[in-house]
């Protein structure tokens, strides 16, 4: 065989490996969940959770949504990562921080943004103030969006604030108005192309608010879970 004949025949079967290893890529999904404890288990009721006695969780770790999600997406790509990094008590603010070694060092295809309510929620050690401020909101969340946009590979799927119920606006005056502005923030940003918006508050029935919600009406309940799941996969799956 002589050399140029030789040398065609290999670009061919390099050429051929590469597709393969190029569809092996494209069967594989990492996702990765940062937020507060909308995304995590929940007992009923933490204020008085006792773990040698309560067995029975609100929210298993079966019923979270990034469970729920990694198995959905198993069903269609052959490889399917979820990276929960959510913690309790998480802020935008704390979201940030950590979000260089999310973005570049586990390198997913798709992070999940689920923050809001404890930096807008009114806070009584606070005199009813949020623990973030609407104007510091707004700057992480541009930071946020500024950093995603150095790795323009990973999409960023934001989910909206939850409203909350009418009990709570009676006991706190405002709050759903507070909501709305925080969401209006986590909103500015989507272009359905690079950055997703999940919007909760077309979702969330304010007089009937547990059909999603637990009944401390801020966390997801199992069917929010379940909502969540399917509205997350609607905009991987097309």
């Amino acid at each position: 065989m002589s050399y140029s004949k030789w040398w065609k025949l290999f670009l061919i079967n390099y050429s051929e490996k590469e597709v393969n290893i190029t569809s092996k890529i494209e069967d594989r999904i990492r996702v990765l969940i940062t937020g507060d404890s909308l995304a995590l288990p929940r007992p009923y009721n933490i204020r008085t959770f006792d773990p040698e006695k309560d067995e029975e969780l609100g929210i298993h770790f079966h019923n979270t949504y990034g469970y729920l999600l990694q198995k959905e997406l198993s069903k269609i790509y052959s490889k399917t990562e979820i990276i929960n990094r959510a913690q309790h008590g998480q802020c935008i603010g704390d979201v940030y921080v950590q979000l260089f070694g999310h973005l570049f060092y586990f390198q997913p295809d798709i992070i999940i943004l689920h923050v809001g309510i404890v930096d807008c929620w009114p806070r009584k050690e606070l005199n009813g103030k949020p623990k973030t401020d609407i104007g510091n909101f707004s700057m992480y969340y541009d930071k946020i969006i500024e950093l995603l946009k150095k790795r323009k590979q990973t999409k960023l799927i934001i989910i909206g604030i939850c409203p909350t119920s009418k009990r709570v606006e009676e006991k706190y005056p405002g709050t759903l108005q507070q909501i709305n502005k925080y969401n209006n923030i986590l909103m500015s940003g989507s272009d359905q192309q690079q950055i997703f918006y999940i919007d909760m508050e077309k979702h969330i029935d304010i007089d009937y608010p547990n059909f999603y919600l637990m009944l401390d009406d801020q966390h997801l309940n199992r069917k929010g879970n379940k909502l969540i799941c399917n509205l997350i996969k609607d905009i991987l799956v097309v």
